[in-house]
């Protein structure tokens, strides 16, 4: 459901506001090539991707904080 979100709402921001701006400014590089036409390409998966890691990321760090300080 999360990515299924991430390509209906956030695919349309990306493709619009985000993705243009990118290629203009980084488009030599192969990874920011011509912009998506439909929203749902590796640039939204990427972001969608980050976003759904970034709890479980912090929840490791801020267990291995707290178990190095109780040592």
């Amino acid at each position: 459901m999360d990515r299924l979100w991430g390509i209906l709402v956030l695919g349309p921001i990306l493709r619009d506001h985000v993705e243009p701006r990118l290629h203009s400014a980084l488009g030599f590089i192969p990874l920011f090539g011509p912009p998506s036409t439909t929203g749902a390409g590796i640039f939204t998966a990427i972001v969608v991707l980050t976003i759904m890691i970034l709890p479980i990321v912090s929840s490791i760090t801020r267990e291995l904080f707290s178990a190095c300080r109780a040592s």
